[in-house]
């Protein structure tokens, strides 16, 4: 067990922004004298020397009561779900807390969700889904810093093990198979004996196959957005299969290539553009995924897994378009404007996975002169400096402005008074 003082150093160590947070914690659960917990992963990662921002508290009362008045003393915004006794507080600069009644959890059948009840911190930990997933740190004003660690996760902790906490887990809620593939990855941990045998009976009962879509579709964006995707796709497959997704995925040496192909794109983009929207990698890593499934397959299971409905847009637009992106990118002559006319409508995404899939290295080399050279490229005259030239209003409006527009992608005009005097040529003309 980990000394109270030992805690203590840890919290004194952390950022600014969370160190306030959690002291200014202190003091309010002293004046409404009530337990209060710091929970979860970010303990897990305070203990590993990890940086985690998420904060996540439990009040051994009234959860949302207290998520009020922190948010008032935090000047933050603050989300009320109260028919799981949560709430969210989001300060100013981006930093959220999430705060929740103690609760304790029951299954009414297998697969299903909770039905979910206030509880003691002992109902807490166990609600939750591994052992070092479950201690806590006491932050009231008496016990601050005292540890609370049940289910030995501590230990499981040192050992670099993920175990389960009771035997029902797999049954109660399957999506922790995922979940354990994700841990065991992302911390360079390994998955015990015993739990890997009970994943093995929930494989036989097919419970992941049983969950609801959508929430299979959550955990599979989590393993998308961590650091290694594929090593966790690879385990997954492994310990249970990947058949409860699709039965015609292939988990191929290709793929691999593919995924670090995609890294390697982006932290270029990243490098080259960082003023640009950020980028949904993982929306990268799903489309490569499933690639290889006809488009009728690829869009049945989209809609099957709920996908939302611009992710689904961008990921079918990729299988669609690939082929015609490819071929008439590899063109030996190609002119700038239909470069401009190709990629402009495009998302980032399905750009950055043309450069990457494509075999060409006159398309590799086309998306990134487009990028470089030509994306930002936009028109600074619009309809009222037509209108004040005496142009009326009407379709001569598009094939002026797709002219000088031609005339701006072909380096031959750049500023606002050239496109003007060109706009004054075409009408003279």
């Amino acid at each position: 067990m980990i000394k109270k003082d030992s805690i203590i150093k840890l919290l004194n160590k952390l950022p600014s922004q969370l160190h306030d947070i959690i002291f200014l914690s202190r003091e309010l659960a002293k004046k409404e004298k009530v337990g209060v917990y710091l929970v979860g992963g970010f303990i897990r990662d305070l203990l590993l020397g990890k940086e985690n921002f998420d904060l996540d508290m439990v009040i051994e009362k009234n959860g949302i009561g207290f998520a009020t008045k922190l948010s008032k003393i935090l000047n933050a915004h603050l989300v009320k779900h109260r028919a799981f006794g949560t709430a969210t507080v989001t300060k100013k600069d981006g930093l959220k807390i999430d705060i929740a009644t103690c609760r304790k959890e029951f299954y009414p059948n297998p697969t299903e969700l909770p039905i979910v009840r206030q509880g003691s911190i002992e109902d807490d930990l166990f609600r939750r889904d591994f052992t070092i997933n479950a201690m806590a740190c006491h932050i009231d004003f008496e016990k601050f810093g005292q540890f609370v660690d049940i289910f030995g996760g501590l230990r499981d902790l040192k050992d670099s093990r993920i175990r389960f906490l009771h035997e029902g887990s797999f049954v109660d809620d399957p999506t922790r198979i995922i979940r354990a593939v994700r841990f065991e990855q992302r911390l360079d941990f390994c998955i015990d004996t015993k739990t890997l045998s009970f994943i093995k009976q929930a494989k036989k009962m097919k419970l992941l196959e049983k969950v609801q879509k959508h929430r299979i579709r959550d955990e599979l964006i989590l393993v998308l957005k961590e650091r290694k995707p594929y090593s966790m796709l690879k385990r997954l497959k492994q310990i249970y299969s990947l058949s409860f997704i699709n039965k015609n995925i292939n988990l191929s040496k290709n793929l691999k290539r593919v995924f670090c192909d995609i890294d390697k794109a982006c932290m270029w983009f990243v490098s080259n553009f960082p003023q640009r929207r950020i980028l949904d990698i993982w929306l990268m890593y799903i489309a490569a995924f499933l690639y290889d499934l006809s488009p009728r397959v690829l869009f049945r299971l989209l809609n099957k897994y709920a996908f939302f409905r611009g992710d689904k847009k961008r990921i079918i637009s990729f299988k669609k378009e690939f082929r015609k992106i490819d071929k008439n990118l590899s063109m030996e002559r190609l002119p700038v404007i239909k470069l401009h006319n190709i990629l402009y409508p495009l998302s980032y995404e399905v750009i950055i996975l043309a450069l990457v899939i494509s075999e060409s290295q006159q398309t590799k080399k086309r998306v990134r002169e487009f990028f470089l050279k030509y994306h930002h490229k936009k028109l600074i005259i619009n309809g009222k400096d037509l209108l004040s030239l005496g142009i009326k209003a009407g379709p001569e409006f598009r094939e002026i402005f797709q002219k000088v527009f031609r005339a701006k992608i072909n380096g031959k005009i750049h500023t606002k008074e050239e496109e003007l005097e060109f706009v004054k040529q075409i009408i003279s003309r």
